[in-house]
């Protein structure tokens, strides 16, 4: 009877059990690949005061590169804002994250199923089965156990993507590049890495027909004239759709990826994962200190993450809603183009959404168009959410 399992060995779970150590080795850590951080599936960065929170500013290894611009463009607008990410090796960084409880992860282990008992939780594995006093999940975008146990409504929204490692020519270090494609529904990034490799791919945003992704990518390099040398080389998705309803049950706490708890319509999760894993070890490193893992005790976990990241998601999920229905409708571009820098940079870092962001969305919300494909909207509903993109 383990203290607690960790279903996951990615920043999530990793987090979690750099502080649940603190305070038991009565745990283990269920992995499904063979190895930390490798295949590399996501696009590497980390908004800077984040990691800097978390691990302080010293000088790592494995961070790569210090942007400090975010460059947007659709279609023919275009915006940088100032800011701070860092780039960093991402399995080289994993690795390092887990040290300190290497000897606790157990590899090549797929969580089928979880089975909740009054007095402890079964984790039916392809390995056989274990028991233990609680549960935390942090195994990616899996949402079906989260669905079992009425955490999650639906299904999240899975934004699919294509990757690689590409050499550059003519982009600046300093920038991370986004570009929204509304007729395609997709977006790309780029995102140097040094001087001369930059991490990049492209995500498939929904809308109505379907588009290659790996053509769409080259398309897309063609037509703004971009100079990439390499192969998209890992797939993988992200949740976009936001937190799911509740990540908190008796014995059992969801984190990370599992959780919704990604940045939508850009796919930022990293530090996210890594703050909302910090919490949840502390939280069952307390229950397990009290013997309490109830659902009242547990719902200290969900209270602290939404205290201290809760804002930001949720602006995320507002962007990412807005995003979507621009791409629709073919209006990101004219969105992006009459956006303040001020109101992008607010939306992204402290999760402030400015009046006017509001006042358009909660009309959206109102009358359904963010819910149903409308393509015939009528002319003079346009015309007011233009009209209040252009409002001061």
């Amino acid at each position: 009877m383990y203290d607690t399992i960790i279903i996951g060995a990615g920043p999530a779970g990793l987090m979690a059990a750099r502080e649940i150590i603190k305070s038991t080795s009565n745990f283990i850590i269920l992995e499904s690949k063979e190895e930390i951080g490798l295949p590399l599936k996501c696009a590497e960065t980390v908004r800077a005061y984040g990691f800097y929170e978390l691990f302080g500013e010293k000088d790592h290894g494995f961070v790569m590169n210090k942007p400090s611009k975010m460059y947007f463009r659709a279609e023919n607008a275009e915006k940088t804002i100032n800011t701070d990410f860092i780039m960093l090796d991402r399995p080289r960084f994993e690795k390092w994250l887990s040290r300190p409880v290497a000897k606790y992860i157990q590899f090549r282990t797929l969580c089928k199923d979880i089975i909740h008992h009054d007095a402890f939780v079964e984790v039916i594995t392809d390995k056989g089965v274990l028991k233990s006093k609680s549960v935390i999940l942090s195994y990616g975008c899996n949402y079906e156990i989260q669905k079992k146990l009425g955490l999650a409504k639906d299904s999240p929204l899975l934004i699919p993507c294509y990757g690689g490692i590409f050499k550059y020519k003519g982009l600046k270090r300093d920038t991370l590049y986004f570009y929204y494609d509304s007729k395609e529904a997709v977006a790309l990034w780029i995102f140097p890495k040094d001087d001369r490799i930059a991490n990049a791919g492209v995500g498939q945003f929904p809308k109505e027909g379907k588009h290659n992704l790996r053509k769409s990518f080259h398309g897309f390099l063609k037509r703004y004239n971009i100079s990439l040398q390499g192969n998209l080389t890992f797939a993988g998705s992200y949740p976009s759709s936001g937190p799911i309803r509740k990540t908190y049950a008796d014995r059992i706490i969801v984190c990370g990826n599992a959780a919704g708890q990604v940045y939508g319509g850009i796919g930022e999760g990293i530090y996210f994962s890594l703050k909302a894993g910090q919490i949840a070890g502390v939280q069952i490193a307390q229950a397990i200190k009290d013997n309490d893992f109830s659902e009242r005790n547990l719902k200290n976990y969900e209270n602290n993450w939404k205290w201290r990241i809760g804002k930001i998601l949720e602006a995320g999920r507002v962007f990412n809603n807005l995003l979507i229905f621009g791409i629709k409708h073919n209006m990101a571009d004219g969105a992006l183009k009459l956006s303040k820098r001020e109101e992008v940079l607010d939306i992204f870092l402290s999760g402030k959404i400015s009046t006017r962001i509001k006042l358009g969305y909660y009309l959206l919300k109102l009358t359904g168009a963010l819910k149903k494909d409308r393509k015939g909207m009528p002319l003079v509903f346009r015309l007011l959410i233009r009209l209040l993109s252009r409002k001061a």
